[in-house]
């Protein structure tokens, strides 16, 4: 009688927005592994944005139990959705006034080993035909994580090779060609990527490691 009578439950419809600064994408959970290589391509997700910004999830009965209604509706599509809003960064040492209440700064060293710090501000956003490029290359993480990650350690990387080529006394007058080569090596990095650098700069003086070289320079110039 129970055989006669049971039901599965009911399949509820599931419906997904996607708002106006987000790229979204519908990737199948399920299909032909034998087509698992071109799921790992930037034309695949490129092939499967949604043009809409309200999605359905079909769902597929999974049976779970001998009975016919033991079981679960499990879905065929996940909605990933890529975030185009511009974020801004300012990496430095001071927690009034970084982006993070952490010391976030650039710490480099001069060619007279002599180590200190200095501050960063950074803005991108992704454009709409690069979403497809920034989620075939990071996946999973957002924006505002690849900028704290893999652009702070860039922006470190091309600072620290052009502070160890010049003393200190000579350094503090080579502001300029510092931020010139963090641009020029950065920012067409990042498009490679799917990431649109708009501003990069450098802000405030050199923190040094050792308070008492800051103390000595401002003697001198008194």
């Amino acid at each position: 009688a129970l055989s006669v009578v049971g039901c599965r439950p009911y399949d509820v419809p599931e419906f997904l927005e996607i708002d106006t600064s987000e790229t979204g994408f519908l990737i199948p959970l399920e299909g032909d592994t034998g087509e698992q290589t071109t799921f790992e391509s930037e034309r695949y997700l490129q092939d499967r944005k949604v043009a809409t910004k309200r999605v359905q999830i079909p769902h597929r009965w999974v049976q779970t139990g001998r009975m016919h209604w033991v079981g679960d509706w499990m879905d065929v599509v996940r909605l990933v959705k890529v975030d185009r809003s511009p974020v801004t960064r300012q990496w430095t040492a001071d927690a009034a006034s970084g982006t993070a209440s952490h010391n976030q700064a650039i710490w480099i060293e001069s060619k007279d080993s002599v180590g200190f710090s200095v501050g960063f501000d950074c803005t991108a956003h992704i454009k709409e035909e690069d979403t497809a490029r920034f989620l075939y290359m990071y996946r999973s993480k957002s924006l505002a994580e690849m900028m704290d990650t893999e652009a702070r350690a860039r922006v470190q990387e091309v600072a620290a090779e052009v502070a160890a080529q010049y003393d200190l006394d000579e350094l503090r007058s080579r502001k300029q060609e510092i931020i010139d080569a963090v641009r020029q090596d950065v920012i067409p990095f990042f498009a490679q990527r799917g990431i649109t650098v708009t501003t990069m700069g450098m802000f405030g003086g050199f923190s040094y490691q050792n308070p008492k070289i800051q103390a000595a320079i401002d003697e001198t110039f008194v």
